[in-house]
């Protein structure tokens, strides 16, 4: 056992810690927000009784696994009889319980009186309850024929004529996509097959790349050149050190409308139905985050741009917004996803490379994401 700082408050969780995720990762920062942090790990006797099932690793193999995460001042394992003894052995100043945590919860309190311990027992804030689901990860882990394709996605297809084609070559229709690509964009599509399908929404947490070329001096309906263009500007007058103080108010955290063109919900309808059906749109503006903004080449009316930012972005509504900003509206003419998160397009494949008999040689496992995940969030929150 390591030694106690005087200087901080013990802190105690307990919990199965089985299949490490950015949930528990949250967790363990806000006790570590309250002191120095023992994590106690139930053993496998222990949660086989509880849940009537074997954890997925070993109690030996949880506690390393917490223990290389190096952000805890120590890891134990519960006692195998006893779940109140190690708490007589840390004496903690405080117990701070998961969100959802119910097993031993009870009769906590009390048996802290009976130690003589002036221990206070926290609840932890909840965070991503509906996205961060053990028995879904586990799921995703041991199924079969369950993981990821990486798909490069051409131009003219909609990212749910993909689907269709994987359902044919996979024989399974449980597959879902991470994020839909328009019909003129290309780039990395990543589908979800079988129970990895429950975890899609994790990709939805990484940031995404994009390269995207918008032209200046027309608008469309739609933002980009499929809708009816309107030339409102022909001549063009703008530096680079303009355009790069422009993109300088489009850095960080902004507010942006979805385009009205777009598969964004308004009361169970997606907007580009309505917007169809030339009914009158009221979208409301979105949060994202715009990490970076480059120039890559600047050959007016044509500019190209890489943008890595915040899912859930629109980079037809962020051209469009550019082109208002500077006065002479813009269009997007060209996008290529680049990257999603750790995947980027030279690990994709296309299409035309999947049949029947080879797809399951490709699939990206949903373990690998599991570890990908936890890297993104161990920097983000302790860096």
């Amino acid at each position: 056992m390591k030694n106690k700082s005087p200087d901080k408050k013990q802190v105690m969780i307990f919990g199965a810690f089985d299949i490490i995720h950015p949930g528990h990762l949250y967790f363990i920062k806000q006790a570590a927000k309250l002191g120095q942090v023992t994590a106690v790990v139930a053993r496998d006797k222990t949660i086989a009784k509880v849940k009537g099932k074997n954890p997925y690793f070993t109690e030996q193999q949880r506690k390393e696994n917490l223990q290389n995460l190096k952000i805890l001042h120590q890891v134990i394992l519960g006692d195998k009889d006893n779940p109140y003894a190690v708490i007589k052995k840390v004496k903690p100043d405080i117990i701070l319980l998961g969100p959802d945590q119910k097993i031993f919860v009870d009769k906590l309190g009390l048996n802290i009186k009976k130690l003589g311990l002036k221990t206070k027992i926290k609840r932890a804030n909840a965070w991503q309850r509906d996205i961060f689901q053990s028995k879904k990860i586990r799921a995703a882990l041991e199924a079969n024929e369950a993981g990821f394709l990486l798909i490069n996605k051409p131009q003219g297809l909609t990212s749910h004529d993909v689907i269709d084609k994987l359902r044919a070559i996979c024989q399974t229709r449980t597959i879902g996509h991470a994020g839909t690509l328009d019909p003129l964009a290309q780039g990395v599509l990543i589908c979800g097959i079988n129970q990895a399908t429950k975890l899609l929404s994790w990709w939805h947490l990484f940031f995404k790349s994009y390269r995207a070329t918008m032209r200046l001096g027309q608008i469309s309906g739609t933002y980009d050149s499929e809708g009816q263009i309107q030339t409102i500007s022909t001549n063009i007058n703008l530096t680079k050190p303009q355009l790069k103080d422009t993109l300088a108010k489009f850095s960080g955290h902004i507010k942006q409308l979805p385009p009205p063109f777009s598969a964004k919900k308004i009361k169970g309808k997606k907007a580009y139905q309505l917007a169809r059906r030339g009914q009158k749109i009221k979208l409301e503006p979105q949060t994202v985050t715009i990490k970076t903004i480059e120039i890559i080449d600047f050959s007016l009316p044509y500019i190209t741009l890489d943008i890595t930012c915040s899912s859930g972005t629109y980079i037809r509504s962020l051209i469009h917004d550019l082109g208002d900003d500077l006065g002479v509206g813009a269009i997007m003419t060209g996008l290529t996803r680049t990257s999603i998160g750790p995947i980027g397009i030279n690990q994709t494949i296309k299409l035309e490379q999947l049949t029947k008999d080879n797809w399951q040689n490709f699939l990206y496992p949903a373990d690998k994401l599991v570890d990908e995940l936890n890297k993104f969030y161990l920097e983000k929150l302790y860096n």
